[in-house]
């Protein structure tokens, strides 16, 4: 008695495949593979069902998901293992039936015997037009479960995809093969308008799979440039190759872009809450996140001594150790200033330094060229100079803000001059619009609260961006 081929041990059926005859072959071959891509398919669809709480696009798919599950179950799975024995039979028919014309040689028993032959090719040709039916289905389905199912398997969806097409077009060569050997009439019609619908069918698939293969390469490219660029900051030596305060814009620039466009990577689980560019200018944040740096505020961190020169530290940081600590004695504003001056220092300054930090808030007081370069890097991180502007522009309705009656009706601030006398110079005027908090008679958020920092730190920005004129 025959064994069925499924039940066969894979090495001995891979062996079967290999041994020369013609029993089982590409159609067996074909429908088997139809059978492993709907396999896949289940397994991803069952790992979608495992792990459907940890994401809401899994929760919005799994119930199609289940139910193409049970298409594949109960009847493309059944029917693409009975068509892997089919074949096999089928095709076993056509070969004993072709052995049977060619040895015969009575002409008229030997035409009845091409014609049997013909009729079980006819046969065997509809099977892998079934196949490529069911292999179709399955690779839509595939491409679906890549889309949004489980993500940790997408390379079984890619493969159910890509194999489903590699069925179709296998399909397509038996059909082509077995044509060339019977002669035309309506049945051949059918079949040819069929194949045609396949051919159209099957590139629609393997467009598919390519798609999703540029999907995965793109990915692929934007992890390798993650990672170069997160080693190239974690190497916490950046300022050997920054001369001029530009090329440090540059490089803040790279670090928001690095942010912005791996906020999910970065944030993981709390990447919901970044909505917005501005919830990723969070450097305490950024240090645990994207620096590996240990960070915690501080009721105190004492008192530091320079010589003569004593300070209550507002910030430490010990790049051998990677900690980052802030203290609680300053305002709010201040220790966010800190954190990311800090984070500057982790960024751009070499060496394992364990350094003290005194109370800054972008003021540009007489410092060590580091610590300039810290508190520069900080203004740059938490005020990106874009984002200012637009922001700026919206509020003001200007690109650059000058005192007049039209700017000063809509401050609701009296007379020009009476405004003019308040603010008193350019850094007085910076300080009022820094802290505005209606324009045009309409309620904002001032720009200092906006982007949490110091009154100061906010205006001396607005006056580097050239966005006043007093």
């Amino acid at each position: 008695m025959r064994e069925l081929l499924l039940e066969r041990k894979a090495k001995n059926l891979l062996n079967d495949f290999g041994t020369g005859g013609h029993e089982p072959g590409s159609g067996s071959a074909a429908a088997y593979a139809g059978s492993l891509a709907a396999q896949l398919i289940c397994n991803v669809i069952d790992l979608t069902e495992k792990y459907k709480k940890r994401s809401k696009t899994y929760l919005a798919h799994i119930d199609q998901f289940l139910n193409y599950r049970e298409i594949l179950k109960v009847t493309i799975l059944p029917r693409l293992n009975q068509l892997t024995e089919e074949d096999s039979i089928q095709f076993d028919k056509v070969i004993i039936a072709r052995n049977a014309r060619d040895e015969e040689r009575n002409s008229k028993k030997k035409e009845a015997l091409a014609l049997l032959a013909d009729r079980e090719l006819r046969v065997a040709t509809e099977l892998p037009i079934s196949i490529a039916r069911y292999a179709y289905n399955v690779g839509r389905m595939a491409a679906e479960v890549f889309d949004y199912g489980y993500r940790g398997a997408r390379g079984e969806s890619a493969e159910g995809v890509c194999f489903s097409a590699t069925v179709m077009l296998s399909c397509l060569f038996i059909i082509e093969a077995n044509l060339q050997k019977l002669p035309v009439d309506e049945w051949t019609d059918k079949i040819l308008a069929q194949k045609k619908k396949i051919e159209n069918q099957q590139e629609e698939l393997d467009k598919m799979g390519k798609e999703r293969y540029l999907i995965i390469r793109e990915e692929t490219e934007n992890h390798y440039f993650y990672e170069r660029m997160v080693q190239k900051f974690r190497a916490g030596n950046l300022s050997d190759g920054i001369k001029t305060d530009k090329q440090l814009e540059l490089l803040v620039t790279d670090l928001h872009e690095l942010l912005w466009t791996n906020k999910k990577k970065i944030w993981k689980n709390n990447s919901s809450g970044i909505t917005n560019f501005i919830h990723v200018l969070r450097p305490h944040e950024v240090l645990e996140n994207l620096m590996n740096y240990s960070f915690a505020q501080k009721d105190s961190l004492g008192i530091h001594h320079e010589g003569k020169e004593a300070f209550e530290v507002a910030g430490l940081i010990d790049k051998k150790r990677r900690i980052v600590l802030i203290s609680r004695q300053f305002p709010v504003e201040t220790m966010r200033f800190t954190a990311a001056h800090e984070l500057g220092h982790a960024i751009l300054h070499r060496g394992a330094i364990l350094h003290r930090d005194r109370g800054i808030d972008g003021s540009k007081i007489q410092r060590d060229p580091m610590e300039i370069q810290a508190d520069k890097f900080a203004a740059l991180f938490l005020m990106p100079g874009e984002l200012v502007r637009e922001i700026f522009q919206d509020i003001f309705e200007v690109p650059v803000f000058i005192i007049n009656e039209n700017t000063v009706f809509q401050l609701g601030a009296g007379s020009v001059q009476g405004f003019r006398d308040k603010c008193g110079n350019l850094i007085g005027l910076a300080r009022e619009l820094a802290t505005v908090k209606r324009y045009g008679g309409k309620s904002i958020t001032p720009l200092a609260s906006l982007f949490g920092v110091s009154e100061k730190a906010m205006a001396i920005r607005l006056i580097e961006l050239g966005l006043i004129r007093y």
